[in-house]
This record gives structure tokens, sequence and C-alpha cells, in this order.
């Protein structure tokens, strides 16, 4: 399944989710801090706000050991989503 299609679906799950809920119906008025919303996605800066799902799952196997070269340990796996989700 194309990781584009599923971040499509996952931005259909942030006004239920227990993290980011709250603060996603607040960003539909107006931003909140570093959050905003852009098509449908909520941001924290150039993060992009991943909602509990199964996609959080997907993006930790595809950095630890998927398409992007390589089994990286924890930290380093840890490290590669926090540059581009929160």
């Amino acid at each position: 399944m194309p990781v584009l299609w599923v971040l499509s679906i996952s931005k259909l799950l942030y006004s239920g989710d227990e993290d980011f809920g709250e603060l996603y119906g607040a960003c539909q008025k107006h931003p909140k801090d570093d959050f905003f919303i852009q098509e449908g996605f909520l941001f924290k800066g150039a993060r992009l706000c991943m909602p509990k799902c199964s996609t959080r799952e997907l993006l930790i196997r595809e950095v630890h050991g998927g398409s992007f070269a390589g089994h990286y340990g924890e930290t380093r796996t840890l490290t590669i989503l926090k540059e581009h989700y929160f």
C-alpha cells in the first residue's frame, strides 16, 4: 500500500484522535502556537502530526528496515521519524 495513500486516510482520523483531536478542532479556526492545518493535515512547524493509527507503525517499519536503505537502530529510527513527524 503506497505511503501517500495511507497518509491521506490518516487525516480523517484527527478529529477523534486522543493525541490531536482537541488541537485539530482548535486549529480549524486558527493556528495555535506552532500547530496549523494545511490541506486537512495537522502540522507542528514543518513536521506532520501523525494520529494514532496503523500508519504510525508503517512509518516506523519503513524507516527502520524498509525502502529507506537498511536497518537502523532504535535511536536512529526515532531521530529520522522526529525530523519529519510529530
